[in-house]
């Protein structure tokens, strides 16, 4: 088993190495981790736990508030309740986006429904409403509602239809026909 010079030594001439008894040093595996690190797991897991039901809860809770009315009619009726208190923020949030971007952020809706108030007179001055039907919109996708309203004030009446469409998860008025 010696190597000779410039030659390179073939396998069975290399030293074979045999473990024995102290070449092998196996550290002891606790069977169960100390009680720090048990404690700081169970506070962990207890910490994942509570994060997820507070995010879960969270998400509901978010989506029950935000949910909105559930048929056209009841969301043209809270909507032009809305503008006739003039909250313009709730009326704000009944609008699709496409209404939103057309009008640009919300400090100028509110502006220009302030604007516009003060040019017509104000909308709680005997003026009516009340929903006089709700009809679908063809067969469009996603599904879109008209719903024609009756406005009265003293004896005039006057009729509108708004369009209602579904959108992001809830249904939101998009425009008058």
């Amino acid at each position: 088993m010696t190597a000779q010079p410039g030659k390179a030594p073939a396998r069975d001439d290399l030293p074979r190495w045999t473990p024995g008894p102290r070449d092998w040093v196996v550290d002891a595996i606790p069977a169960s981790p100390p009680p720090a690190r048990r404690r700081r797991r169970g506070l962990l897991v207890t910490a994942a736990v509570l994060a997820f039901v507070a995010v879960a809860g969270g998400a509901v809770t978010w989506r029950v508030l935000t949910a909105g009315p559930d048929t056209p009619q009841e969301l043209v009726e809270e909507y032009l309740s809305a503008r006739q208190s003039y909250d313009w923020v709730a009326s704000w949030e009944l609008i699709c986006h496409s209404e939103q971007a057309a009008n640009g952020p919300i400090d100028r809706y509110i502006r220009l429904q302030d604007a516009a108030v003060a040019t017509t007179g104000p909308l709680n001055d005997g003026l009516t409403f009340r929903v006089a039907g709700v009809r679908a919109n063809g067969s469009t996708a996603p599904q879109s509602h008209v719903v024609d309203v009756e406005f009265r004030r003293d004896d005039e009446t006057h009729r509108m239809a708004l369009l209602v469409v579904e959108e992001g998860g809830g249904l939101r008025v998009c425009g008058s026909r």
